[in-house]
């Protein structure tokens, strides 16, 4: 239980926990639309200030509503009846739970740890995507639930007791506002403290944001389209993520044909087979990498809103977006590389091979006149 000394008591708020799904390779989001109809809506942003033409998604998710078990959640809080899902077309599935909160700091710390990995929660969150899916498995390219899940928490403090200004929260109550952010009861450390508030960030006078790799705590109204924002972000470090541990399987897997391979040859083994099957699979592996990473970085524009465009990249700094990014880039690097050296192989083979044959048929014109004497004229 936490025991932070804070008289910060919020009147109205809402937790929101994320849950992000790979289900596929692609959604057909044209016909599922349709299959989902009238639960679907496109998303925009909510708030008149930063319209569409400077949040947009290519192409457009579909978000739909649907009924869910009331989750007990610690002592004193529970989830809506309602539960919200955001589809992609590259086969990503967000699930979206609310909590209201309503009481003392503390007891909104204690939910925090609560949440954290949350075993109860995922698994209700997976029952919902499974049952989407149900509904749209044809319309979903090599449909199956990814074991890798990744989730985050926002806390948005709409109101509390003490009617509070932004700096006034941060002068009074950032070391329990810390504390909810990392999901932890012991106090942090002065370091931790000045690092949350160096990264806040505010549209105006009277919000602001603050956010770690776990959560993000909001104070003020109008929030939608940060919701949506750290969302995606919670969705693209799903994919990354999974992306990331698909490669380093195949790396494996490659590693070990080809050193099983070099250890079969030997000066007199010299080997026929071709290596065009491992080659095809290779090239599959890029194509379909390459496609997902694109699709997955290219999904969200955010030109022209620099509010909307710095949450993001504070998003991808708390969640280490680039660190991902950069490692999945290497790993496909790598695959070229191992492609490149397999074709050279390959080439060299069939030379090979053909020199042999050459070897070989001058061997027999020389030979065929020994053995035949009658059909050389002699």
């Amino acid at each position: 239980m936490s025991q932070f000394d804070s008289s910060l008591f919020i009147e109205n708020g809402n937790a929101l926990v994320y849950y992000a799904f790979d289900v596929g390779a692609g959604i057909d989001l044209i016909k599922a639309e349709q299959v989902l109809q009238p639960d679907a809506k496109k998303i925009q942003s909510a708030e008149k200030k930063r319209q569409a033409k400077y949040f947009e998604f290519t192409p457009p998710p579909i978000r739909i509503e649907d009924e869910c078990p009331i989750l007990s959640v610690g002592s004193k809080f529970s989830t809506s009846k309602r539960v919200e899902l955001l589809i992609f077309d590259f086969g990503s599935v967000s699930v979206r739970f609310q909590i209201p909160i309503h009481g003392p700091i503390n007891d909104v710390i204690d939910l925090s740890v609560e949440l954290y990995e949350n075993l109860k929660m995922q698994e209700a969150a997976k029952a919902v995507v499974e049952q989407l899916i149900k509904r749209i498995r044809p319309l979903i390219d090599r449909p199956a639930i990814a074991a890798r899940v990744e989730d985050y928490c926002i806390f948005h403090i709409s109101k509390t007791k003490t009617d509070l200004s932004p700096q006034d929260m941060l002068k009074e109550h950032i070391v329990p506002l810390t504390g909810l952010l990392r999901a932890e009861t012991s106090r942090p450390s002065d370091r931790e403290v000045q690092e949350i508030l160096s990264d806040r960030i505010s549209y105006g006078s009277n919000d602001v944001t603050l956010m770690s790799w776990y959560a993000a705590v909001i104070y003020g109204e109008n929030a939608e389209d940060i919701y949506t924002v750290l969302e995606f972000a919670n969705l693209v470090l799903m994919e990354l993520s999974f992306l990331d541990s698909r490669l380093d399987k195949s790396l494996d897997e490659f590693y070990d044909y080809f050193s099983t391979q070099h250890k079969e040859e030997t000066l007199f083994k010299f080997d026929f087979r071709s290596k065009k099957p491992q080659m095809r699979r290779i090239t599959q592996l890029q194509i379909d990498s390459a496609i997902s990473f694109e699709r997955i970085t290219n999904a969200l524009k955010l030109m022209g809103d620099d509010f909307q465009a710095r949450v993001y990249q504070l998003a991808t700094k708390k969640m280490g977006l680039a660190t991902w990014d950069a490692s999945v880039t290497r790993k496909l690097s790598t695959i070229e590389s191992i492609y490149q050296k397999i074709s050279d192989s390959e080439g060299s083979r069939r030379m090979e091979v053909m020199e042999i044959v050459i070897i070989l048929l001058i061997a027999l014109s020389i030979m065929l006149p020994m053995i035949f004497p009658k059909l050389s004229g002699h």
